[in-house]
């Protein structure tokens, strides 16, 4: 940008004074200076600096216009009716303001204004092109003052910033079109500084963790989501991010009023000419899906009636029990409700059901908590007892035969509950799972069948 602090009376062709032309151009500031020598033809002096300002006046890349008091043009660069497409015949003596855009005459009225007072600076606005289209430019104005401080005229650079404009119109449309994708996204997403504080996070991010923006920006954000439990978030990963690598990752998060959900994780780093700036975090959550493959989990091992343990955990467990010395000895309790078939043809199934489910209920309350009950057939019962010794295990017995009595003296179900058992113990693991269940079942056959008997003898009449 070139400007002129003491120059030439271009409105009179008369040369006022030649001390210095002032230019500047992308921040780099300068002079021509001419320094009098008195032995030097004044005249030549005089023709060599119009040479030197004529020639930057022409070959300036910017346009430039000076103006009279009235704002009328006088003069123009050769770049003015290049950038614009007008000639000079159709530019000179003619107002500025005529080859402003119209939205933007008023802003130019009161620039000029400011610039009769003295005031230097410089201000963007749209030229209209000879073909009718806008042109942005920046305009930088310094004003031309008499001796007694009268305005006469200004120079005016002026540089065509539609490039940059477009430019910055492009990126503030692209980040418009980023963020609103972002917000309208399921997924639950937090973008990050390079030190993973918050910048900004999602609409979805503030349904799933219940934090609005104003209350977490500028915070960590693993010191967020781990405030139900700390340390839950994976720093290490965190790190990983920071140094530039994609990383996915699932586990506990939880949410402003510490409820865990479990999440999916995937985090990028975003990168900018080579340096991480900062990371973007997805989140996404799989708490239902996790509660519903633990439900699954709990039913493929669980008997859906009574709420014990099935056969295949049974299987599981007795597998486990071999792999430590320390579980043995191991009590074996067989159990088997009698009569089941009679009461569900009696009473119904609905009936029968409710004898199962006391069954269960009374093996879970004289066992620990640790010890393994299981349904394994539609009557049968097995329960597994570690580092249980024959007296434990005699112990256990009478506790579910004196429940079973408690259960009959309430007098709640149609008929008695009776439930034969049997017991093994499993010395090592050689004994187990085929030793100790064969003996465990014998034996509780065995009293079933003297039960039987004894109920068979008391149904009895005496002979006559």
């Amino acid at each position: 940008m070139f400007s002129v602090s003491a120059g030439y009376d271009y409105f009179t062709n008369h040369m006022l004074c030649a001390r210095a032309v002032n230019w500047q151009d992308d921040g780099e500031r300068g002079a021509l200076v001419s320094i009098m020598d008195q032995h030097k033809d004044k005249r030549l002096f005089v023709e060599e600096n119009l040479f030197i300002y004529e020639e930057i006046f022409e070959t300036s890349l910017d346009a430039i216009a000076i103006l009279d008091k009235s704002s009328r043009v006088s003069k123009i660069s050769k770049s003015f009716s290049e950038i614009f497409g007008y000639s000079k015949k159709e530019v000179l003596n003619r107002e500025i303001i005529d080859f402003i855009y119209e939205q933007d005459k008023l802003i130019v009225e009161k620039e000029t204004k400011r610039r009769h007072s003295g005031y230097k600076g410089d201000y963007e606005i749209r030229f209209t092109h000879k073909d009718g289209f806008p042109i942005w430019c920046r305009v930088a104005a310094s004003g031309f003052f008499d001796k007694q401080g009268n305005y006469y005229g200004c120079l005016a650079m002026i540089s065509d910033i539609t490039e940059r404009k477009q430019l910055q119109k492009e990126i503030i449309m692209q980040k418009t079109f980023l963020e609103t994708i972002i917000q309208k996204l399921p997924e639950a997403i937090a973008v990050l500084d390079n030190e993973h504080n918050i910048i900004t996070i999602n609409e979805a991010f503030t349904k799933l963790f219940g934090y609005q923006l104003e209350e977490i920006k500028g915070q960590n954000l693993d010191d967020v989501l781990d405030r139900g439990k700390e340390k839950s978030a994976n720093r290490e990963k965190t790190l990983d991010v920071l140094s530039g690598k994609e990383v996915t990752d699932k586990g506990f998060r939880y949410s402003k009023d510490r409820k865990p959900l479990y999440v999916n994780v995937k985090a990028s780093p975003i990168i900018i000419d080579g340096e991480i700036v900062g990371a973007v975090s997805i989140y996404i959550d799989t708490t239902s899906q996790k509660e519903y493959e633990a439900y699954l989990e709990k039913a493929s091992l669980h008997d859906s009636l009574t709420g014990l343990y099935n056969r295949t955990f049974l299987n599981r467990q007795l597998i486990i029990l071999q792999t430590d010395d320390n579980n043995f000895p191991v009590t074996v309790i067989m159990a088997d409700m009698d009569g089941l078939k009679d009461i569900n043809d009696t009473y119904g199934h609905t009936i029968g059901d409710k004898y199962l489910k006391k069954c269960g209920e009374i093996f879970s309350s004289c066992t620990r908590r640790g010890d393994i009950v299981a349904r394994i057939g539609g009557d049968e019962f097995c329960i597994l007892i570690p580092s249980a010794d024959e007296k434990l295990a005699q112990k256990v017995i009478r506790r579910i035969t004196e429940a079973v009595e408690a259960c009959n003296k309430g007098k709640k179900l149609p008929v008695p509950l009776s439930i034969s058992l049997g017991y093994s113990i499993a010395q090592s693991k050689a004994d187990l799972p085929d030793k100790a269940l064969n003996e465990a079942d014998s034996f509780m056959y065995r009293n079933k069948a003297i039960k039987k008997a004894v109920n068979k003898s008391k149904n009895e009449k005496p002979h006559a």
